[in-house]
């Protein structure tokens, strides 16, 4: 894994907000789905594909930290560049993750042991998730 340096600058951004836990909005923790256990990563197969839950707290805080980047239109968060493209997609090349990384990050009991950081929980902390990706960028650090 090789980030390019604005997507390390935008990802330390995004940890350094978290971890301070003073989110903009509300945080609300997320929900085990139905059907899951609190020990089972909300990752569905559908007749679609694959679906996923992820920490929606993180989005809301994305036009407020990057403002003319990301906006909220009609309730829903969009980066600028690709409106129509789903949120996670726009979150994941924003920032330069690739799909296990945006996992990583980003859904609860979906980590990585070799990549550090916590075990995430359903209702994880804003610094917890910020630690984890502090914990990412410094393991790519240490490799490259």
């Amino acid at each position: 894994m090789k980030y390019e340096e604005k997507y390390i600058k935008r990802l330390q951004k995004l940890a350094r907000h978290l971890k301070r836990g003073k989110l903009i909005h509300k945080y609300i923790p997320m929900m085990v789905p139905e059907g899951r256990t609190s020990e089972q990563p909300p990752i569905f197969e559908t007749e679609e594909g694959i679906v996923f839950a992820y920490y929606t707290f993180i989005l809301v805080e994305l036009p407020f930290l990057f403002p003319g980047q990301w906006q909220e239109i009609n309730g829903k968060i969009v980066h600028v560049s690709h409106p129509n493209k789903e949120e996670f997609m726009s979150c994941a090349d924003f920032f330069g993750l690739t799909p296990k990384e945006f996992l990583h990050c980003f859904t609860p009991i979906a980590q990585i042991p070799e990549w550090g950081g916590l075990r995430l929980k359903y209702d994880a902390k804003p610094r917890d998730v910020g630690f984890n990706i502090t914990e990412l960028l410094d393991m790519h650090l240490r490799m490259n």
